[in-house]
């Protein structure tokens, strides 16, 4: 994943204090409310035995919601549907 991908979920999904100054995996506990939810529903779907931490898996995954805007499947770096 690209840093300016990555930082972009981060200014998204993680709460403003807790923005991380590394490389994923991230803390959970670090993501505002809408975050934690989508992270729990991946880590459910994927069959993850825990959502504590967030890796770059959960976070390629996270990048196809943006809150407030209907979802978009991301391909090969061309956007698919709504």
């Amino acid at each position: 994943m690209s840093q300016s991908r990555l930082n972009r979920l981060c200014q998204t999904f993680i709460d403003k204090h807790h923005e991380p100054k590394d490389t994923p995996p991230y803390l959970a506990s670090f993501f505002i409310e809408i975050g934690k939810n989508i992270v729990n529903m991946i880590a459910a779907i994927m069959g993850f035995n825990t959502s504590e931490y967030v890796d770059e898996l959960t976070l390629a995954l996270m990048s196809i919601f943006t809150p407030g805007q209907p979802l978009v499947v991301k391909y090969g770096g061309v956007s698919l549907g709504s």
